[in-house]
């Protein structure tokens, strides 16, 4: 099989035929890997790579250490890592300390997203952490918040974003050091208890218990189509790294958690792509997500996510509903996705928002 196969041509908006040949030589079975890194090596250039793509060089300089060890580059791949490495830890042990703070106040804040892929992995130069993240119930958000600021972290961006629309997410920062808080209006859905019996020992002796492989990859496939700064390629990296943890992926737990979350068609699509690097993910499994995802609906949400956002919300959320039930459950929809309280006039605040997009787009057309 062709290495270029292992992902589409088209990576997100770059159209760099080496990324695919990056990630099937940091990722394949060892045969397909030496077939890509033939193909890789003699246009390797660190330098003109993409910045998301350097995340990867880690898993790579071990694989090249392995079928290439004369390789030119491969000094500059382990300094890469190295620099990764001591970068992520010294964050590592910021955010921990911070959640320890959390924790002496009775606030349960948990590692998630990038931050619980990087803790999984064998050493923490195995993925970059461009964002941190602790997720928080939601009553326990502001108290976070305020225990952070009493410590010195300050507020730099408040979002709304994931797959689903309805993720709150509250970056901080302190000195070179970001963290972001994460809670949604719901309970936490990707909380499944980690496999490992014993909480994970990071840095310093500090013990974390982390989602399971299949809560990850939930994560990562499904909201991570809209997280704020979370690139195609990262994202196909983390589930190529989830793919091959020790533990194991349970697909029950992943089947039944994306259909839950309105996201088999996201999740199927995510798989099929890593499936030709990772001949791990089942073909019964990629059939179950596709038989979970109820048709036309799930197709319209995912094709209108990024140009209508509000469309496709309502259209994952009343997934599976009657057109009578889907009528009336939209009120509630909109006024959740657009914080608008229960005495202001959904329709009002529909036109504001009209109005102000329409705004927008004037002012950023051209000049006649």
């Amino acid at each position: 099989m062709n290495a270029e196969a292992v992902v589409e041509a088209r990576v997100g908006s770059s159209d760099d035929p080496r990324i695919p040949l990056l990630l099937t030589t940091a990722f394949a079975a060892p045969e397909q890997a030496r077939q890509a890194w033939q193909q890789l090596a003699p246009v390797l250039d660190i330098a003109t790579m993409a910045h998301d793509t350097h995340g990867v060089f880690g898993q790579l300089a071990a694989v090249v250490r392995t079928i290439d060890p004369e390789s030119a580059v491969l000094p500059r791949l382990e300094g890469v890592h190295r620099r990764l490495w001591t970068m992520n830890s010294a964050r590592v042990r910021r955010v921990l300390d911070a959640r320890d703070v959390l924790a002496r106040a009775g606030v349960r804040a948990e590692p998630s997203g990038g931050l619980a892929v990087a803790l999984r992995q064998p050493d923490l130069g195995q993925r970059p952490l461009v964002d941190a993240e602790l997720a928080v119930a939601a009553q326990d958000a502001k108290v976070a918040e305020r225990l952070l600021a009493a410590q010195g972290w300050r507020p730099t961006a408040r979002r709304r974003d994931g797959w689903l629309l309805d993720l709150h997410a509250l970056t901080l920062r302190t000195g070179p050091h970001e963290l972001t808080l994460r809670w949604c209006d719901t309970e936490w859905p990707y909380d499944g208890a980690d496999p490992d019996v014993e909480p994970r020992l990071v840095l310093d002796g500090a013990q974390v218990r982390l989602p399971a492989p299949a809560d990850l990859l939930a994560y990562t496939l499904i909201e991570g189509y809209r997280l704020w700064g979370y690139t195609p390629t990262r994202r196909l990296a983390d589930t190529l790294l989830l793919l091959r943890d020790p533990c194991g992926v349970s697909w029950n737990r992943l089947v039944q958690l994306s259909a839950q979350r309105a996201g088999s068609l996201a999740v199927h699509r995510g798989l099929t792509a890593a499936a030709t690097a990772s001949a791990v993910v089942p073909t019964a499994v990629l059939d179950d997500l596709e038989r979970a995802a109820h048709g036309a609906r799930s197709g319209l949400a995912l094709a209108a996510d990024r140009r209508a956002g509000s469309a496709a919300v309502l259209l994952r959320r009343t997934e599976g509903m009657s057109v009578s039930r889907t009528i009336g459950a939209s009120p509630a929809v909109l006024r959740q996705l657009w914080d608008v309280p229960g005495e202001v006039s959904l329709w009002s605040a529909g036109a504001r928002r009209l109005q102000a997009k329409l705004r927008s787009r004037a002012s950023q057309s051209p000049s006649p």
